[in-house]
């Protein structure tokens, strides 16, 4: 059961701190007791940075020690800690947990002052207005896209500086004539969780401690990374029912993944303390990346393919958790096709038609046999050469699987021409708000196979009653 009550920006929390930690927490120290002594816990070990103004610096490693031993363990600490910030719906895991620790070893000489203050923070959680700005080093050569709160194009220096300006940040005064121009994504803004350490570090004079400093800064570094990955799924889901037709814009994960280390990242958390400053989180990197326009002909294609299939009311229904599911097999499909990876786009491909269509024995006669049925019109002279063609693809599948024969690239890409075409039936029939109930897809199944039935008898059947199960030509 969560522990916290949800209002527009403030969680009131009734989390507790057991007395058996104050021993523990009193034990610890940022300083090497010993020559010798080992490190309870790493916070960070040496690393090489690159400041925004262009200059590097060794930012050296911080640990904390244990002077004594307690009966209370760093496992059951941080277990606890975790546990709190998971009833909050903070980010969680042992990293930000023990980064947490650091701010309070930090704040306070003894156990009990360091309990309190740990006590203190642990109820104030507060929902705050977030929002990312990844910056390529590039110039941005066409108009921004626009698309579900997302910008794709040149930064919009205004809205940066009047964040930053926001939270108190003098960091959009001082880089934004430097970033003009520049190819960036921008977020939307989204309600994110932080514990807000401003308020009680300000009561306690932190904020002119510059080792305390670091110490926050840390724990933000850890939670914005968080925060940042929750942003490219978000953004993911923009182009998830549009990519296996090609029609996205974006590759997230090539994106996300070939810009590692290199575009400038800042976070934005605006009003961690309440009516106050908020807190800004920036990276620094450097890529190079080509970019469609507002104008450009991909992002017509992808604006048409969202307004034709009215993606933006694909929901938590039984059939959009279809559409999502195999949309996202299909994209994989794709991404291993264009890396020349047909073993494995073939297989992807084959995932997505399975997971719509396999039973739990003839699988591939059922999967072949649907598959071709919705299909055929837009991908075969007939059902039945459909279907033939379809046995022989999942025949060369399984000979890689089972014998490590390769699939060839035509074969890769005429299985994901199934997979995508199969999504696309899908996307006409969620088109009808009757069929996003739960229990349409079992439904739909029988009536495929009863047309399957007739196909194979020689019969055949009314297009209008074909379509009404996603059987169409375009």
């Amino acid at each position: 059961m969560s522990l916290i009550n949800h209002t527009q920006s403030n969680l009131t929390m009734t989390a507790t701190i057991p007395e058996s930690f104050t021993p523990f927490l009193g034990s610890l120290t940022l300083i090497r007791p010993t020559p010798d002594a080992v490190p309870l816990l790493i916070l960070w070990a040496d690393e090489h940075q690159m400041l925004p103004s262009g200059e590097s610096r060794i930012n050296k490693s911080v640990a904390l020690y244990q002077s004594e031993k307690v009966e209370v363990g760093l496992q059951g600490v941080r277990k606890k800690i975790i546990q709190i910030l998971q009833s909050a719906e903070h980010e969680a895991n042992e990293q930000i947990a023990d980064a947490i620790l650091g701010c309070v070893v930090k704040a306070a000489q003894s156990g009990e002052k360091r309990a309190d203050f740990l006590r203190d923070v642990l109820n104030r959680f507060r929902s705050v207005e977030t929002s990312h700005f990844y910056i390529l080093p590039n110039v941005a050569e066409a108009d921004a896209m626009q698309f579900d709160g997302f910008s794709m194009g040149a930064l919009n220096t205004g809205v940066l500086l009047s964040r930053c300006n926001r939270a108190s940040s003098n960091y959009g005064t001082l880089y934004a004539g430097r970033f003009k121009g520049r190819m960036a994504l921008q977020s939307p803004d989204f309600q994110r969780v932080v514990i807000d350490f401003l308020t009680p570090a300000s009561n306690a004079g932190l904020m002119a401690n510059s080792a305390w400093k670091d110490l926050l800064l840390n724990y933000f570094e850890l939670l914005s990374r968080k925060h940042f990955e929750r942003m490219w799924s978000e953004l993911e889901r923009t182009q998830l029912f549009s990519a296996p037709f090609r029609s996205h814009i974006i590759d997230v994960e090539n994106l996300r993944d070939d810009c590692a280390g290199f575009a400038t990242s800042v976070t934005v958390y605006l009003e961690v303390m309440r009516n106050g400053p908020g807190y800004v989180v920036p990276s620094e990197g450097s890529f190079i990346l080509n970019q469609p326009g507002a104008d450009s002909e991909v992002f017509r294609r992808f604006t048409q393919h969202r307004e034709q299939y009215r993606v933006c009311e694909i929901g938590d229904s039984e059939l959009g958790r279809a559409l999502a599911e195999v949309s996202g097999f299909c994209q994989q499909a794709n991404r291993m096709l264009n890396e020349d990876r047909h073993n494995d786009a073939a297989l992807y491909a084959t995932i997505c038609l399975e997971h719509l269509f396999s039973e739990k024995q003839a699988t591939t006669k059922a999967v072949s046999s649907r598959t071709a049925c919705l299909t055929h019109l837009r991908l075969a002279p007939s059902y039945a050469e459909a279907k033939e063609e379809l046995l022989k693809l999942y025949d060369a599948r399984s000979k890689f699987v089972h014998a490590g024969k390769p699939v060839s690239r035509v074969q890769a890409e005429r299985l994901i021409e199934y997979a995508r075409e199969a999504i696309r039936s899908l996307l006409v029939l969620h088109l009808k708000p009757e069929n996003r109930k739960e229990g349409f897809l079992e439904q739909w199944t029988k009536e495929l196979d009863f047309i399957i039935y007739g196909f194979e008898a020689g019969k055949s059947f009314e297009s209008s009653l074909l379509a009404d199960v996603g059987i169409f030509r375009s």
